[in-house]
């Protein structure tokens, strides 16, 4: 089970040994593979030294933070609707298998699932959280962005659905987006003579997930076939919905793919006959969905309820994981498991109708 989750690892490591050995976090060999957790793993390998002591260092700082993430979700839920609330998520939380698996991997869901839960924490701490907790939170996006292209949009959301931004909290929310990004982005894009917004997967993923040969989950890749791309979607509509709504299905465990894991507390929810239940624990897998549910945290009371939200509150949710998530490539259960975790505090507690 562990081997098919470590399918990207070898890349990460080689990423570590090239960041160790040329001293340089900005030539990376490999930008393909998420480049903001080769970073990661370079700092740990330049500050320890030796690689076997960096891979203990590695893991036991995922431990770390998979912890403060189970402490966060509970002041998440805590602050915003009630003790219960917090209580409730931060138990489906630490009894999450997917979770303590990655936990224990050299894989980059536990680090961002921190860096997600850190920036949400850092805004809904305080009603009006100071300054330099905005900024916090907006350096956390931008870490996360370059960890996942997928959340390049959360700082941009977020401060669009909190009815309480302000100028300065738009500031701090998408300036280091704009400068740690963008600036990685241009110079890679001119070092390698090709469009790069983050990693280098942009040439041929439409393509990829796009063709006569797909079948909607992220890997085994398959052959692509011709027409592909938007060709394909022009000549086949119809089974490009259906790809569509495979990759609705990959994404959220219904159907499972090389990374499912046996049920967990969460998932097994999710599986049962409770629908709604279903969906709380598993529409929420991309930064859209986030930033909205972020949103009506940030512009309601604490409400003193213990019923979870019903179906029709989480229509704005699953309208928006469409284009994040599904439409433009291949998905995969494993895509979903870091933002899963943010929900649970606000999904646990409680009815925010429309």
């Amino acid at each position: 089970m562990a081997r098919r989750l470590l399918i990207d690892t070898p890349s990460y490591l080689r990423g570590m040994e090239s960041i160790a050995h040329a001293g340089d976090f900005l030539r990376l060999q490999d930008v393909y593979h998420s480049p903001g957790y080769q970073i990661y793993l370079g700092f740990f390998r330049l500050l320890i030294g030796r690689t076997d002591r960096t891979l203990v260092a590695v893991r036991l700082a995922a431990w770390l933070l998979g912890a403060l993430c189970v402490a966060m979700v509970f002041r998440i839920g805590e602050k915003r609707f009630e003790r219960g609330s917090g209580a409730l998520a931060a138990v489906i939380l630490t009894y999450s298998r997917p979770w303590r698996v990655y936990a224990g991997l050299i894989q980059y869901e536990v680090p961002l699932g921190f860096l997600l839960l850190l920036g949400v924490w850092l805004l809904v701490e305080r009603p009006r959280p100071p300054r330099r907790w905005v900024w916090g939170a907006g350096f956390s996006a931008a870490a996360a962005a370059m960890i996942q292209l997928r959340m390049l949009p959360w700082s941009f959301l977020a401060a669009a659905v909190s009815r309480r931004a302000r100028r300065a909290t738009w500031a701090g929310l998408l300036a280091p987006s704009v400068l740690i990004v963008g600036g990685w982005s241009w110079y890679q894009s001119h070092r390698l003579g090709r469009t790069v917004v983050v990693a280098d997967v942009l040439p041929g993923l439409f393509e990829r997930g796009n063709n006569p040969n797909a079948l909607g989950y992220a890997f085994p890749y398959r052959p692509v076939l011709e027409p592909s791309g938007l060709r394909f979607v022009a000549a086949r509509p119809a089974r490009f919905v259906w790809l569509v709504s495979q990759r609705f299905l990959y994404l959220w465990d219904i159907k499972r793919d090389i990374w499912s894991l046996e049920p967990s507390l969460s998932s097994g929810l999710a599986s049962s006959s409770l629908v709604w239940t279903g969906l709380l624990f598993s529409s929420e897998a991309s930064p859209s969905s986030c930033a909205w549910t972020f949103g009506r945290m940030r512009s309601r009371r604490p409400r003193r309820s213990t019923r979870l939200w019903p179906p029709a509150s989480r229509a704005p949710c699953l309208s928006t994981e469409a284009p994040a998530t599904s439409f433009r490539s291949c998905r995969s259960c494993r895509f979903s498991k870091p933002t899963r975790r943010f929900v649970s505090s606000g999904g646990c507690g409680l009815g925010c109708p429309l």
